[in-house]
């Protein structure tokens, strides 16, 4: 039987919230018992520090509610907290195997692509989950690689425009307005 995020819904995938924990370093290192038996928990207790949405997640969130206008649904597809019935997973193709190790974007393409093909998203705040901040070096130089490749093969306004969302300075009205200006320089 499908999990309870998509019994009875047409046919996508399901997107919890995902909150940064940038001291991840702090709880990594704790005894494994004081973050049995609730990991979760022992993340957002505020012990190894204070977890953060980032803006994608704010944007994702502000879409999903109506506060700000749904100009990318397809963002909801986040990896890092994000489920679907395997036979979708499958028909989609899965992740582009072109972005290789490196990191960043192949969830977000992996979501256009599926919303392309008609299948939706839906943000289930049920299932809250916790990402340990990223430790690598070059985190950003590897996403601007990504985001490059992403660009090339999508080439639409709410790509184009991820610059303004995605970084360490990313900001979610500012994306929104950067694809509005998009779409209308791109109207003939």
């Amino acid at each position: 039987a499908p999990p309870a995020a998509h019994r009875g819904r047409a046919p996508g995938g399901g997107h919890a919230p995902v909150r940064e924990l940038p001291a991840a370093r702090r709880l990594l290192a704790a005894p494994r018992d004081e973050l049995l038996p609730d990991p979760h928990a022992a993340a957002t207790s505020g012990r190894f520090g204070r977890t953060v949405a980032n803006a994608l997640e704010t944007l994702v969130t502000s879409m999903t509610t109506g506060e700000l206008d749904p100009v990318a649904p397809w963002l909801t597809c986040i990896g890092a907290n994000t489920s679907m019935p395997y036979g979708l997973w499958e028909r989609s193709g899965g992740y582009d195997e072109s972005f290789g190790t490196t990191w960043g974007c192949e969830d977000l393409e992996l979501g256009l692509r599926l919303w392309s093909s008609g299948a939706g998203m839906r943000l289930a705040p049920d299932a809250p989950g916790v990402h340990l901040t990223h430790e690598r070096a070059d985190r950003w130089e590897q996403h601007t690689v990504n985001l490059a490749r992403f660009t090339e093969k999508h080439p639409v306004p709410a790509v184009r425009a991820l610059p303004e969302l995605l970084g360490p300075s990313g900001n979610s009205r500012r994306y929104i307005t950067a694809v509005r200006t998009l779409e209308e320089s791109s109207r003939p």
